[in-house]
């Protein structure tokens, strides 16, 4: 795959890569860099909402379902997602149809309408979206642990809540969330990353004819203020952390107990994800053999693991029954719940590390997960745009996609999966959440944790 980098003299930013696939296809995200960490007190959820609402009309096509329509119509992927980092609206298309959808894009970046009658009715539909993931045991860990994790920073606050739209007057006005708008969505904030069978010259001259390009960025103090606030500053963890959230109606619990870790520009993070398969994406994972195939205590374990530009988080997680958290009466033998061998896992990796076995199995996982995402052009145009945002501005070389296993993972020994072990794994570094509708109090938890050996 060829990679070609261009900026255009209003700042907006360009990476095009050229498709090995041989269908007719098109994959193109654009990011506008503004999330949930540059939003004020006054505007939480502002990046969100303002995602909903570049879909519901500009001053060409005011109509919002005549948007849709357009892309419906040549059987075009539309949508978009809003994270702490950044917002980013995806394309996928047959290559022909590009040149409009590129420039319907453009008129709803930086020209939608934000009709009030539309911001009404779809501000109940955010809070629905809220209220829907009210609901779901990993949206409530997640803000539970992001608090956490990143206390006293910007990254602490959900993306979005409830709390955020009700109960709060002077929280999002309509004026300050155009504002926001007005201030974060112009060209130099915007990188769009492309993987096409279109040649990059071809992808230039349609960009020069929309809004992107043509378009001045304006670049106020109250921009540069804001962005020089985010705060990534977060506070110093001198002991371990817990939180335990009953939540009625569901007859599972689910826990999850976390390290704080490294920043995405630490290579640690590498080894770190080869330590993810180990404890819990194989079949043969510590965490499957452990929970489900030795004592059937879980029908779902997984580990998951998140990277931003100040910290990062490793997690193990378990849903099981309330009835078999701490304790497991069928099993007569050891008689451990699920926290207790949980912590047991814990204590093995940190006694005694991984084997050169687990890390052989973990490197061909990750190698045969990057091959097979070569499958789908969405994975390296994510990868790319993301490289753009915040790689690049460090200069920090460029490794595409095709060749992440060979020049980030392959390398990777024993020692350098032990050592990053020892750096993250200990008791101080701990933050624990427990999520059911009967959980058990914070003192039994905490017992059960603070046998982590150091």
């Amino acid at each position: 795959m060829t990679k070609t980098i261009h900026e255009f003299p209003n700042g907006f930013r360009l990476i095009h890569e050229l498709s090995d696939q041989k269908i007719n296809v098109s994959s193109a995200y654009f990011f506008c860099h503004v999330g949930s960490i540059d939003e004020t007190e006054r505007t939480r959820g502002g990046a969100h909402f303002i995602e909903h609402m570049c879909f519901k009309g500009t001053r060409k096509i005011p109509i919002a379902k005549e948007i849709t329509k357009i892309y419906d119509d040549i059987g075009a992927y539309f949508n978009a997602y809003t994270v702490k980092e950044y917002t980013c609206y995806t394309l996928k298309c047959q290559d022909e149809y590009l040149d409009n959808c590129i420039d319907i894009l453009s008129d709803m970046m930086f020209h939608s309408i934000f009709d009030k009658t539309e911001y009404k009715k779809e501000l109940e539909v955010v809070i629905q979206e809220n209220v829907n993931s009210s609901e779901t045991y990993d949206s409530i860990i997640d803000d539970a642990m992001d608090i956490m994790t990143y206390n006293g920073s910007s990254y602490e606050n959900p993306i979005d809540s409830i709390k955020y739209h009700r109960g709060n007057e002077k929280m999002f006005r309509y004026s300050d969330i155009i504002n926001m708008y007005k201030t974060y969505y112009q060209p130099q904030n915007f990188t769009l990353s492309i993987v096409s069978n279109r040649p990059p010259n071809e992808i230039i001259n349609i960009l020069k004819k929309t809004y992107f390009v043509s378009l001045k960025s304006k670049y106020d103090k109250e921009w540069l203020e804001r962005k020089a606030n985010i705060n990534m500053n977060i506070n110093t963890q001198t002991e371990p952390q817990y939180t335990i959230i009953p939540k009625k109606g569901n007859q599972t619990t689910q826990v999850s107990i976390a390290f704080r870790t490294c920043d995405m520009y630490n290579f640690d993070g590498y080894a770190l994800d080869l330590l993810q398969v180990i404890i819990g994406e194989l079949f043969n994972s510590r965490l499957y053999t452990t929970l489900r195939e030795k004592n059937g205590l879980t029908y779902k374990s997984f580990v998951s693991s998140e990277y931003y530009q100040h910290s990062g988080r490793f997690s193990l997680n378990a849903i099981t029954e309330h009835d078999k958290l701490i304790h497991n009466k069928k099993r007569k033998t050891t008689g451990k719940g699920v926290i207790p061998l949980m912590i047991d896992i814990i204590n093995d990796i940190i006694k005694n590390g991984i084997t050169e076995a687990e890390l052989d199995v973990a490197k061909q996982f990750k190698k045969s997960k990057l091959i097979m995402g070569l499958m789908r052009i969405d994975n390296i145009t994510q990868y790319n745009g993301e490289y753009m945002l915040f790689y690049l501005p460090k200069n920090i070389e460029y490794v595409s996609y095709k060749n992440l296993f060979e020049k980030r993972y392959n390398n990777i020994t024993v020692e350098d999966m032990n050592r990053i072990i020892q750096m993250y794994f200990y008791k101080v570094n701990m933050s624990v959440c427990v999520v059911g509708e009967k959980v058990p109090s914070v003192e039994i938890v905490r017992e059960e944790c603070e046998r982590v050996v150091r």
